[in-house]
């Protein structure tokens, strides 16, 4: 509740953030939160603006390259951000820079925003054990990256996040489980004797 209390996300993304302090990708989820927090970080075309049809149609097709080639066969929307806060701590955050990959550049400043004071909140939030000093250092990190402005080395980035897909899956399944699992429980009826 203290944790739920201090966030700017809703509830489910929380959880994400918690399941990704639990599993050792807390940077990882603290993006993705950030990131599911916001209006989506890509353009979309949109047909009320678009008189010509074959143009919407092109600019769709544009906006699909962008995110799949962001997405890399991952299929999910919260890795494709994660993949593109990566690009986006190297890159050089100008117009000519969103531009080329499709995305707002007004919204990926908000995510930037987010992500250093969600990062900044969980620093002060974590106990004193050996695993959270290692979240710690790498919230530091995090933090520091997106306060950098695009100037942080790549070999810092590439140490920022986790590099197992399986277990960044597992995080968001966790976190999105009421809205995955659907059934009924059944009862098993036990006879006393």
């Amino acid at each position: 509740g203290r944790l739920a209390s201090a966030m700017p996300v809703d509830i489910p993304l929380v959880k994400l953030v918690l399941l990704g302090r639990a599993f050792g990708a807390l940077p990882d989820a603290v993006v993705m939160a950030s990131a599911l927090s916001l209006q989506d970080l890509f353009l979309m075309p949109s047909s009320v603006f678009e008189r010509d049809s074959r143009s919407f149609v092109a600019h769709l097709s544009e906006n699909f390259a962008h995110r799949s080639r962001f997405d890399a066969g991952a299929c999910s929307e919260p890795l494709t951000y994660l993949s593109l806060y990566r690009a986006w701590l190297l890159g050089d955050h100008g117009n000519q820079w969103a531009r080329k990959n499709g995305v707002s550049l007004s919204r990926m400043a908000r995510m930037d925003m987010m992500v250093a004071d969600l990062s900044g909140k969980m620093m002060g939030l974590l106990d004193g054990t050996k695993a959270d000093e290692h979240q710690r250092k790498k919230l530091e990190d995090l933090h520091g990256a997106s306060r950098a402005r695009g100037k942080t080395p790549p070999n810092v980035v590439a140490t920022l996040f986790c590099a197992d897909l399986d277990r960044l899956r597992f995080i968001v399944a966790g976190a999105c489980a009421p809205n995955f699992l659907l059934g009924t429980i059944k009862a098993q009826k036990k006879e006393l004797s």
